[in-house]
């Protein structure tokens, strides 16, 4: 079995009401909606090949990182008709804005709300994107209780 580990960033954007919408981008290759990752080249840490994923998938070279979030995701698929189990690690980032620049292993991209994921749709999205909206629901909270003002 072949093993494989990566890491990328979820990404998203407040609107001008406030509201989070969260980027997932299809591979070319797939009919998957993920978000930005992709293999830990020799020398790197997880987090420095999520922010070159970033740059490489999405032209974007400077989103604001959320700190104390991290998930990991552990799951086997068929390469090549090679069996190979995959560690995948998710930071969380907040885009300036919604210029994308996709690169060409992708064909799409989206941002959508947590109302408008679809659950069956977009199913591996879908559990990380609600665990970090909760994550930042809390996060903004206890920031409004310690110093009265809202960040994310």
């Amino acid at each position: 079995m072949l093993h494989e580990v990566s890491a990328g960033v979820i990404l998203f954007y407040v609107d001008r009401k406030g509201t989070r919408q969260y980027l997932l981008i299809k591979s070319g290759t797939g009919k998957q909606w993920l978000f930005p990752k992709g293999i830990i080249e020799k020398g790197e840490d997880s987090f420095e090949a999520a922010r070159r994923e970033v740059a490489e998938e999405i032209g974007v070279r400077s989103f604001s990182t959320v700190h104390d979030f991290r998930r990991t995701s552990r799951y086997i698929y068929k390469k090549k008709g090679k069996t190979v189990s995959k560690v995948a690690t998710f930071f969380l980032g907040k885009l300036k804005s919604k210029n994308i620049r996709l690169s060409c292993e992708h064909e799409d991209y989206m941002f959508v709300s947590v109302d408008e994921l679809d659950k069956k749709e977009h199913k591996f999205a879908y559990k990380f994107i609600k665990e970090a909206d909760k994550f930042l629901n809390k996060s903004a909270r206890e920031k409004i209780k310690r110093k009265g003002e809202y960040e994310y």
